[in-house]
């Protein structure tokens, strides 16, 4: 980004303020993807996630000089929420894994 950054002339603030509907959607999103890894489980919507970030993170490789500002944040938006689909749902999955490998450890003294 610092490359496109020094060629677009925008400084550091107006590079934040693009990046920020990306944060915005992906907290947005993080807890829908909890309610839908409820219903459908982790495994599906954790693979929508992966898919929507790898081919969006495609797409705004291929920006050049005269991408259009909007459709760069449309983009973006796009991104942040496969990064939210991502994000919570390998977390809860993480923290499952260990909770179950930490209760199958325990014995009769490190029981409760």
């Amino acid at each position: 980004m610092e490359n496109k950054q020094q060629l677009w002339t925008v400084d550091r603030l107006d590079t934040g303020l693009l990046m920020l509907p990306q944060a915005i959607a992906s907290g947005l999103t993080s807890p829908l993807s909890a309610m839908l890894g409820q219903r459908f489980g982790v495994k599906p919507v954790l693979y929508a996630g992966l898919l929507n970030s790898a081919v969006t993170s495609v797409w705004v490789s291929a920006i050049d000089l005269n991408t259009n500002i909007a459709h760069l944040q449309w983009l973006l938006d796009l991104r942040g929420i496969g990064i939210g689909h991502i994000s919570r749902d390998f977390a809860d999955s993480f923290h499952q894994a260990n909770s179950r490998d930490a209760s199958s450890k325990q014995t009769h003294i490190t029981a409760d």
